[in-house]
């Protein structure tokens, strides 16, 4: 993670112990997670076969966070997934300060915020007893989609002539894969139980929201050409946030996954990352890009006064 920070940053403090915090925090929470996903993976499928819902289409849904990891592993998930977020932040600060940007930075931190928050929410959804509906959980989703709305208002393309419509047609397969995802987890979320209309509305809102943050990302790759490394670390990184939050619909409401928690937690970590890595390189970029200055030309002495002197 640390090759593309500018001046440095390694061997510089504090942004060299912010690198430092943020490497350690994620091998902690990905050791953590894997270990917790190696044994408690058998529980997991006792609790929720992973055929239930296809054999058995009547049944009310069970819910895989019923197992979760407890004594040391639950501690060390706890205490180092609260320090992802902030070391990220500072990183940006430190790398961006005093650089001027095409990214709105205020409103990117903003979102980054409102990560940290739904970074709290869901690890207490997880501590306490299961209820239904999980209130934690649902803060945690508000938190987050309130993140995306800030993230796509931080690096929207800010030149409404830069966008084509043929840019929107790349935005489609977004929108094929929300409607695909929501037909997979839409039976579990309609099943006779209590609050169901308004979990299935907000699970639609968020995806709506979430999937617009990343047309957003490729509408920004299209319409920057100058810029392209930037846009694609970011679209790359939303793509990768995208595919955490599928993991986590997909093993709460239809059926459990090898591997699910330490998935859910790489690809949202390095997604973050990516997203992070293309605001500090967009001033980089925009910097290589502009033209240098050509040095004025003298001009040549007449042979007339060559002569005279």
């Amino acid at each position: 993670m640390s090759s593309d920070a500018p001046d440095s940053s390694l061997t510089k403090s504090p942004a060299g112990f912010l690198y430092v915090l943020l490497i350690a925090a994620t091998a902690v929470n990905l050791t953590a997670n894997l270990i917790a996903d190696v044994t408690l993976f058998r529980l997991d499928a006792t609790l929720c076969p992973p055929d239930v819902t296809m054999c058995h289409p009547d049944l009310t849904p069970c819910h895989p966070e019923q197992a979760q990891p407890a004594g040391w592993v639950s501690w060390l998930i706890r205490i180092s997934k609260p320090m992802l977020v902030p070391a990220l932040a500072g990183i940006l600060f430190l790398s961006t300060r005093g650089v001027a940007s095409t990214i709105r930075r205020g409103s990117f931190y903003v979102a980054l915020l409102f990560c940290w928050v739904g970074d709290i929410a869901l690890l207490i959804s997880t501590a306490v007893p299961s209820t239904e509906p999980d209130y934690f959980f649902f803060v945690g989703l508000g938190a987050f989609g309130v993140a995306h709305l800030f993230f796509i208002w931080s690096y929207a393309p800010r030149d409404k002539q830069e966008l084509r419509w043929m840019s929107f047609v790349y935005g489609l397969p977004f929108v094929v894969y929300g409607y695909t995802l929501y037909s997979v987890i839409y039976h579990s979320l309609v099943e006779p139980k209590q609050h169901a209309t308004v979990q299935a509305l907000s699970i639609a809102g968020y995806m709506v929201v979430l999937l617009s943050n990343g047309v957003t990302a490729l509408l920004r790759l299209r319409a920057n050409t100058q810029i392209r490394e930037s846009s694609a670390s970011i679209l790359a990184g939303v793509v990768l946030f995208v595919q955490s939050d599928s993991i986590i619909a997909i093993t709460r409401y239809v059926s459990v996954m090898p591997l699910e928690r330490f998935s859910i937690m790489a690809t949202y970590i390095l997604g973050l990352y990516l997203m992070v890595r293309g605001c500090f390189l967009e001033p980089r970029e925009g910097q290589l890009s502009r033209p240098t200055a050509q040095p004025e030309a003298r001009p040549e002495t007449p042979p007339t006064m060559q002569a005279a002197a």
